[in-house]
């Protein structure tokens, strides 16, 4: 999926009069957030688009990040931008976004684009990868139960919205320390997103035969692999779909952020 979306994308960046160009926000130096913005800046190149990386130290007051989007806003040359998530925690992401200019906005975190998407526009670009994922298997989803693991407001809003738009029933987890509860809500789930960062915290004993799983969280084992949240292991023999980590849902987010900054660019540009 990932390699056809590129593969389309690179065409329409080529028609342009100027390559696109997409800016980067990266604060401090999380290593999952430095991996992905590494991934987006190479597979930018092979697309032919140009890649600006802005990084900044954990500590940067939100004052000094507000100028620099600001700047970057001004700018007309830079035809797309996104801030790397999650932001240290004296940063307020809400009001960082915020700040965009939201015709520039790759993502589609801005509260300007979320207000488009409650009156049917598109779905931010990780979303959309994630349903896409999900339609993949071809199975029927009508009245069938989600679950959704994320403490992230950002993220789980707009994938609530568009699983209840494929009319499925949807439950919302923050809180991990109600084990049964978990238990039993990813027991009756045809559809498991999980976002927590925290390995193993979906197992095999959890998931019911032909259930889709996806794979958001990133995080490293004691053995220092990349891993996400699931168990992976526990499914080498059963009949689940499940996206792996790392080479899942990373590559498909990427390929999305590069034809909606392609498509602004567009726009942009006439």
């Amino acid at each position: 999926m990932a390699t056809q979306i590129r593969a389309d994308t690179t065409i329409q960046a080529a028609r342009l009069s100027r390559p696109p160009r997409l800016a980067v926000i990266l604060v401090g130096e999380d290593p999952a957030s430095v991996l992905y913005v590494n991934l987006k800046e190479k597979a930018a190149a092979e697309c032919g688009i140009a890649f600006e990386k802005h990084v900044f130290p954990e500590g940067i007051a939100e004052s000094a990040l507000v100028e620099a989007i600001e700047a970057l806003n001004r700018r007309e040359d830079v035809d797309a931008m996104i801030v790397q998530l999650p932001l240290p925690r004296h940063v307020s992401t809400d009001a960082v976004i915020g700040m965009m200019d939201p015709a520039k906005d790759a993502d589609g975190f801005h509260p300007e684009s979320l207000r488009r998407l409650a009156e049917g526009g598109r779905l931010p670009g990780l979303t959309e990868g994630i349903m896409r994922l999900i339609a993949l298997p071809g199975q029927e989803l009508d009245g069938e139960k989600a679950l959704v693991l994320s403490n992230s407001e950002v993220f789980a809003a707009p994938l609530e919205r568009a699983l209840k738009d494929r009319r499925m029933q949807v439950s919302r987890i923050f809180d991990l320390s109600d084990k049964d509860y978990l238990d039993r809500l990813a027991s009756e789930a045809k559809v498991i997103v999980t976002a927590v960062g925290i390995y193993g915290t979906i197992t095999g004993d959890m998931v019911s035969d032909g259930a889709i799983v996806i794979d958001v969280g990133t995080t490293r084992t004691t053995e220092g692999k990349v891993a996400g949240d699931v168990l992976a292991s526990d499914f080498e023999e059963r009949d689940v779909w499940l996206t792996p980590v790392p080479g899942g849902v990373g590559p498909v987010t990427v390929a999305m952020l590069l034809e909606r900054t392609v498509e602004i660019a567009v726009e942009r540009q006439g």
